[in-house]
């Protein structure tokens, strides 16, 4: 396969950087997000993700688009918060082959058919023995171009996996495997699952109850609180929501397909963004101007 010792490389430097924070803008968002190492070394075994990709109608919020999904099964024993797996080009494909391509070509995106790639990520909570599915796949890591048939696919084989997971000490580890040398990647790097920050601003918020809650703290600019809630299903989003509004926020109450905002009586202004394909809650609390 194409590139292997840098691909290795790629693979060494993500997992070493803590790729579960980097995905939605990592430790540069808040000033007390905090890595820490551990004497933990601990992993999971590729055999015991049972992975597969295929093509469903996946609903984004507001309607049903057809893609490639990346789906698992979780056979170890810790709980999973993100699985992603990189897919390239297999040896030997031809030129005609490759005008399955054309189709994302001509929609814009930039490059050669040669140099297209797939990648699947499925950042969905799983428990031991859970199965998390309708998982957006997307081309080159971009957030505009899907994958949407198994033709498409069919092309491809599997490069690298990247797993992050909560381990035995409660913090998030992380691990890769390389498919063609078979070796397996262990990073001593550790984040916290669970981030919050007791301020002015945090106490007019429920906290969340919720297993991974990430970035939690005030942005560069002292004037929005931030954090993020991952393995939020649509019961943990509700429930959050009917917290708040417990709180007091429901002056100007809105939902929207994707979200949800209101204010309270002291004068801050809550928004939430719903990712259900991620199941992830982006949560943003500021003060409003008297």
């Amino acid at each position: 396969m194409k590139t292997r010792i840098k691909g290795l490389l790629i693979l060494c430097t993500i997992l070493c950087m803590g790729f579960i924070l980097s995905a939605c803008g990592g430790v540069s968002n808040t000033e007390n997000a905090t890595a820490k190492k551990t004497v933990l070394n601990e992993s999971i075994d590729i055999k015991d993700i049972d992975w597969n990709v295929d093509e469903r109608l996946i609903f984004n919020g507001y309607d049903k688009d057809r893609r490639l999904s990346l789906n698992y099964t979780n056979n170890s024993k810790y709980k999973i918060i993100d699985v992603k797996i990189k897919f390239v080009q297999k040896q030997g494909i031809t030129k005609k082959q490759r005008k399955v391509y054309n189709r994302i070509l001509k929609e814009g995106m930039y490059g050669k058919a040669e140099d297209i790639y797939i990648i699947g990520e499925n950042m969905k909570q799983a428990n031991p023995g859970e199965t998390v599915t309708d998982s957006v796949c997307n081309f080159n890591n971009t957030s505009g171009y899907f994958p949407n048939s198994m033709k498409e696919y069919e092309l491809m084989e599997p490069e690298e996996m990247q797993i992050a997971f909560i381990g035995s000490d409660g913090l998030i580890h992380s691990c890769g495997y390389d498919f063609e040398s078979k070796n397996v990647i262990k990073s001593n790097d550790t984040t916290e699952a669970y981030t919050w920050e007791d301020n002015e601003y945090s106490k007019e918020l429920p906290k969340p109850q919720a297993d991974v809650v990430t970035d939690a703290g005030m942005l560069k600019n002292k004037k929005v609180y931030y954090f993020e809630i991952r393995g939020a299903d649509e019961s943990i989003y509700k429930n959050y929501i009917k917290q708040c509004k417990d709180k007091g926020f429901t002056i100007k109450s809105k939902d929207y397909w994707n979200g949800w905002d209101a204010e309270n009586k002291n004068g801050y202004k809550m928004n939430i963004y719903y990712d259900c394909t991620e199941e992830l809650m982006i949560c943003k609390l500021e003060k409003l101007k008297n």
